[in-house]
């Protein structure tokens, strides 16, 4: 008997993702044990099925984690050490989150994301399970001329989990606040705040001032309206749109012009789950750990080494 392709992914995503033993698929499957184990093998062989030995964690630098949880009070710090190149460090951390977001996923209910290409990474290097219960929210609106890669992520993370989501379909800023209000009373607005003040966990990046620059609708059409009461020169980075200052102080100028998820409702959420690969944004990350947003934090070590430069660290931790 020859099985289709389709049948023996089914056979291997049974057995390896939702636990059934050889037995139980082949009553399952009304299949012989002998088949049962030749398709297991064949998706293997096909490459339906890729097995890798996860051995990220050989790469976690435990000194400088234990350390950043205790100056900037994380509740978890992941920190990698370096690889042959930034692009590996890139793709090591992103698989990295990716393997303990899957199992942290599988304990709540409600995660909320943004977009950019950090997260998208991330959610690309997930493994496909069955997690019905589980919604994704987009927390804010989309910046425009993006590009594909900061897409709205909630729908392509739920595909990965047969899971619902929920997306916000505005813009990221308003020109005019007002806006904002009209919006906030739609019917889809007040259903996406019932998700906002149950959110489990979120997920995001962090951005820059020149990426504000670099894009030409942000740039000519809002640049002056925004930031017309804000030193864009004390600007270390952007949290969920919000921008803020080295020291961590939120600039909240910004907050009636922002479509999306509110400060208080952010600063509720039990794990806030920032991600950051470019060594460019050390001063980013460094900002957003003195806001006390942040509960964990994943970076690579390149990052770590460049913020403990900054606040003056002894070089043995650099090691």
């Amino acid at each position: 008997m020859q099985l289709t392709d389709s049948q023996i992914a089914a056979i291997a995503r049974d057995f390896y993702l939702n636990g059934l033993n050889i037995e139980e698929l082949s009553h399952k499957y009304d299949l012989s044990r002998y088949l049962i184990a030749k398709s297991l093998k064949d998706a293997r062989d096909k490459q339906i099925v890729q097995i890798s030995i996860n051995d990220d964690d050989m790469r976690r630098n435990s000194e400088l984690e234990y350390y950043f949880r205790q100056i900037f009070d994380l509740k978890e710090a992941y920190i990698l050490r370096k690889g042959s190149t930034k692009t590996e460090d890139a793709e090591i951390l992103s698989r990295f989150v990716a393997n303990k977001l899957q199992h942290m996923l599988r304990e709540v209910n409600n995660v909320g994301l943004t977009w950019g290409t950090t997260s998208m990474d991330i959610i690309q290097n997930f493994q496909h399970e069955n997690l019905p219960n589980l919604t994704f929210v987009q927390l804010l609106g989309i910046a425009t001329e993006t590009g594909h890669r900061k897409n709205p992520l909630a729908q392509t993370a739920a595909y990965k989990f047969n899971a619902s989501f929920q997306e916000l379909p505005a813009p990221l800023y308003c020109a005019n606040p007002l806006t904002i209000q009209y919006l906030k009373q739609e019917p889809m607005f007040i259903n996406l705040k019932k998700y906002y003040n149950n959110l489990d966990m979120l997920l995001t990046g962090l951005g820059t001032f020149q990426s504000i620059e670099e894009n030409k609708d942000l740039s000519m059409q809002y640049s002056s309206d925004l930031f017309k009461n804000i030193d864009t020169s004390k600007i270390a980075g952007f949290i969920l749109g919000r921008p803020y200052t080295v020291e961590g102080k939120i600039l909240d100028n910004l907050e009636p012009y922002i479509c999306g998820i509110d400060l208080a409702e952010l600063a509720k959420v039990p794990v806030r789950f920032i991600v950051e690969k470019s060594q460019f944004k050390s001063t980013a990350v460094l900002g957003a750990l003195n806001s006390g947003l942040i509960t964990h934090l994943a970076i690579t070590e390149g990052i770590a080494n460049r913020i403990l430069q900054k606040i003056g660290t002894t070089s043995a931790l650099h090691k």
